[in-house]
């Protein structure tokens, strides 16, 4: 493969078909000198790809049916990825093999290291600065990060993807929505300060893991500081130092992940996903949606 980010031409943005080795296309779009949106198309049979001329980059891949395996050069690494999952890679310079399997859809975001380094804020635990440092070695292509393909980066690749060619001011909204996806995708990052003392990450891993098995009926704090063989107090303040956020605004946040998971499924109606992740009322539910994503459940469904 050529070189990705340098070949935007006299155009920053650019759309079009790649015929792929084993039949089937893809459609690439260099929405600028930085950012490359791939989507495979017409893909009926197992599909193998060696790419090169890597520039150090992250990758975000998405799933949506089917799945793929990626494997370093050297044989020495293996990912693989089925429909629902939404990965996170980082390269430095090193070359790979991409095995696309038989009618797979898949979406990939590949972001050039120089674009991420526009953003970094030179804080602990940023996600930015994280995935920048990251790939500044020479290193083989690393996976960083596997969570499951929710509603609402569906809704945004496809922004990006089925856009009309003819639409007004498309490179600036084309760059608006991939950043928007961006952004959506490393709060999903779950991130912490493994700098604190021990007593603090241990309390803080202990409930956090009692919490996503139980974010929907959670334990009270003081059930939970039991759990976590603690005080309330000395659990609350233990649980923000590390994830800098309250248990309640934890739960609430993993409450509204699971939902825009579920909202994929066009069987369940807005009420039924509300109620799965532990919100009584339907109404109170898309207004915190709203005012976490900035889309009402309605808009993804």
């Amino acid at each position: 493969m050529e070189s990705l980010f340098f070949n935007a031409g006299e155009k920053r943005y650019r759309r079009g078909r790649v015929s792929l080795p084993c039949g089937g296309t893809m459609l690439r779009i260099d929405i600028s000198n930085a950012l490359v949106v791939f989507e495979t198309l017409e893909l009926g049979q197992k599909t193998v790809l060696p790419i090169e001329g890597l520039e150090r980059m992250a990758l975000l891949a998405m799933v949506e049916q089917g799945g793929f395996s990626l494997q370093s050069r050297n044989k020495a690494t293996k990912w693989e990825a089925k429909a629902g999952d939404s990965l996170l890679f980082t390269s430095g310079r090193q070359a790979m093999r991409l095995h696309i399997f038989p009618d797979s859809r898949l979406f990939a975001v590949a972001v050039s290291d120089f674009f991420l380094k526009r953003y970094c804020s030179g804080r602990l635990n940023d996600p930015v600065d994280f995935l920048y440092n990251k790939m500044q070695n020479d290193c083989d292509v690393c996976w960083f990060d596997r969570v499951p393909v929710d509603a609402l980066s569906l809704y945004l690749i496809r922004k990006i993807t089925q856009k009309a060619p003819q639409s007004r001011s498309l490179p600036m909204r084309a760059e608006h929505d991939a950043m928007e996806l961006l952004l959506h995708r490393f709060e999903l990052i779950d991130m912490h300060d493994e700098t604190l003392e021990s007593e603090s990450l241990r309390i803080a891993k202990c409930a956090r893991a009692h919490l996503l098995k139980r974010f929907a009926d959670p334990p009270t704090i003081v059930e939970l500081a039991r759990m976590c063989a603690t005080n309330p107090t000395t659990l609350k303040r233990a649980f923000k130092k590390v994830y800098a956020e309250t248990i309640g605004a934890y739960v609430r946040r993993l409450r509204l992940q699971r939902a825009n998971q579920l909202l994929r499924d066009h069987r369940l109606s807005i009420a039924e996903v509300a109620e799965r992740v532990g919100f009584r009322h339907h109404g109170h539910f898309s207004r915190l949606f709203f005012e976490a994503y900035g889309f009402y459940p309605k808009d993804l469904k």
